[in-house]
């Protein structure tokens, strides 16, 4: 039994090592994902802001409105790869809880990458939509560069820039700003009232939408911990008048960005267990296990040697 504890103890050394090493670089890229059974709300605020009734189809200025978003993943729609977002999005006056707007989207994306994946019913507004570039997180592992994001809005994807490195919460986060200005949005018949030209019936106006959107990222897990956005959008006519439709600077509130820290925290410390301590911990321990199963091996052999010279010598002796 003595005989055998040596090699299982180095055998058993080797093999930890290798799994620290498969772990490391094998598992771990595999298995840190973004999470299928998403299921999140994030609130926005804006003061100061300037919206167009719709039910009054009047202007109102300096109004307080809020911003809730939901995040919801389909986890039937989802596999290995790719996982599917829902978001709704409600936007009221704080004053009334009046509804101001009101959005949807459906996105599939690749779950390392974040990259969009056209298929699973891809939409906005229950309008089929092909989706491009990123979509309400960041890959996992970002990197300090461009991406693009897309703009439900505007329907498509905009570039998106890296612009610094900030602490937020006691994260280190990266910050990036992306950049709409004056996107056609179509045109529509407007009230002639509406856009300064009340000896007019109606009038066609060209919609153009701008946003200043900025992010801040956590880059190890691509979660996005705060936000703002300064949207504006206007109706210009055929002489060039702007009416102002749309006029907010909407931004995370403390406690949605307090909340989508603590997530990020938690996931990264799960990422470090798998990617860290769990290798570690087993390279550790291989290398103890091999050093004693060597030590072990050669105190036999030494033991081994001693006896058969001690045999030999009790053979000389009576010789």
């Amino acid at each position: 039994m003595k005989r055998v504890i040596g090699p299982v103890v180095l055998g058993l050394g080797v093999f930890l090592v290798v799994c620290a090493a498969l772990v490391r670089f094998y598992a771990v890229p595999s298995l840190v994902r973004i999470p299928l059974d998403q299921n999140v709300t994030s609130v926005s605020e804006a003061t100061g802001a300037t919206y167009l009734d719709l039910t009054t189809l009047s202007i109102k200025t300096g109004q307080h409105i809020r911003a809730t978003r939901e995040i919801r993943g389909d986890v039937d729609a989802s596999s290995a790869d790719r996982v599917v977002f829902d978001e709704f999005l409600r936007v009221e006056n704080v004053a009334d809880d009046a509804l101001v707007s009101g959005n949807t989207d459906r996105v599939a994306m690749d779950r390392r990458t974040a990259e969009a994946v056209n298929c699973c019913g891809e939409a906005v507004d229950s309008k089929p939509t092909p989706h491009s570039g990123l979509s309400y997180t960041f890959p996992i592992g970002t990197d300090r560069t461009t991406y693009r994001f897309f703009d439900t809005t505007a329907g498509k994807a905009f570039p998106i820039a890296y612009k610094g490195t900030e602490k937020v919460g006691g994260l280190t986060v990266y910050r990036f700003e992306q950049t709409i200005s004056e996107e056609p949005m179509g045109s529509q018949t407007v009230p002639g009232s509406l856009v300064g030209s009340p000896a007019e019936l109606s009038v066609q106006a060209d919609q153009l939408y701008s946003n200043v959107r900025t992010v801040w990222v956590e880059p190890t897990t691509g979660s996005i911990v705060k936000g703002q956005e300064q949207q504006k959008r206007v109706l210009r006519t055929p002489q060039g008048a702007d009416t102002t439709v749309l006029d907010a600077t909407v931004a995370f509130t403390p406690k949605t960005v307090d909340e989508s820290v603590a997530r990020a925290k938690d996931s990264i410390a799960k990422a470090r267990l798998l990617s860290v301590v769990l290798p570690l911990a087993a390279l550790v321990l291989g290398v103890v296990l091999i050093v004693v199963g060597a030590v072990l091996i050669r105190s036999r052999r030494a033991a081994t040697g001693r006896r058969h010279a001690g045999e030999y010598d009790d053979e000389l002796s009576r010789v």
